[in-house]
Parts: structure tokens; sequence; C-alpha cells
């Protein structure tokens, strides 16, 4: 009993210990995935080289403990639009073309317009919660001037900082 019990434990352990450890080596061997593409044997290892490095980052990305879970948004969005833009570098008009229309995208889209329209939609949204706030506190009649007071400024004070993010955010893609 004492044996079984030690082999199901040993067979557990080994089987936890190799999910650890992802084996990328068939991920990137693929080569029907640029079939349809018709990529020559160069830009399929770019492609593949770009794709290692991408994982890379965004696992780096990912496992920071640095960073906020909104910060590591943001900068996977960042690798991402960089990733994108060099693979439409290694790719011909015509490919890019097949590209656009597999992934459903217009012609000559710009992402980072995309992106900085979001942002104003985001600032907008900060805006109408600021005031909807602001409202509740002067609305309150439990408060007395002083309290309502520091209420409005601890309040305008958030609602600049994020404001001023959103737009350094924006900065970034104009």
């Amino acid at each position: 009993m004492k044996k079984t019990l030690l082999l199901l434990l040993s067979f557990a352990f080994v089987a936890i210990a190799n999910a650890q450890e992802p084996s990328l080596e068939n991920y990137y061997k693929g080569g029907e995935y640029y079939q349809d593409y018709q990529l020559s044997s160069q830009q399929i290892e770019k492609i593949k080289k770009l794709k290692k490095e991408r994982s890379q980052l965004f696992q780096e990305i990912g496992k920071s403990r640095l960073l906020t879970g909104r910060e590591k948004g943001q900068k996977k969005r960042e690798a991402a639009i960089k990733y994108r833009k060099e693979i439409q570098k290694l790719l011909s008009k015509d490919q890019v073309k097949y590209f656009d229309k597999k992934y459903d995208r217009k012609d000559n889209e710009d992402y980072e317009d995309a992106i900085s329209d979001r942002i104003d939609d985001q600032i907008d949204a900060l805006e109408e919660r600021y005031e909807a706030e602001k409202d509740k506190i002067e609305d309150n009649p439990l408060l007395s001037k002083s309290e309502r007071k520091n209420q409005e400024k601890a309040l305008k004070k958030a609602y600049k900082e994020e404001k001023e993010r959103l737009k350094k955010i924006k900065k970034q893609f104009d």
C-alpha cells in the first residue's frame, strides 16, 4: 500500500514538474499556417523569430510584479502594435491585403488612431463620472461645508491625476 501511494505521489510530482515548462519547439515549427500567405522561407524565419521575441516579451510583462494590471495591458498593447507593424514591413502589399482581409481589418486602418479614439472615450466617461460624483457630494445634506469642500477637493485631485494619465497615454499614439 505504501509503495503504491509513493508511486502515485511520485507520478503526480513528475506530471506537475513537466507541466511547469511548456515546450515551444513544436509551436514554432508549423509552416502550414504560413502557406496561405505564400511566404518565402526567409519571411517565415523572420516571422517565427518575431513571434518568439513577442512571446518572451509577453511572458516577461505578465510575470513582472512591478507593473499594475493596467500597466501590463498597456505594455502588451504597445508590443502588439509594434509586432503588427514589423510583420507588415516583412510582407508584400498583396500579403498585407490578405492579412487584413483574413483578420477582418480595413485597408490602411490606423491602429494608433483607434487607440487614441478609445482613450478620448475614456476621458469623456471620466468627466461624466466626475460630474455625477460632484453632484452627489453637493446634494448630500449630511455633510458639513468643510466636509463637502474636502471631498470635492479630493475628487477633483483624483480626477485630474487620472485625466493626466490618460492624456500621457494618448500622447504616445498621436
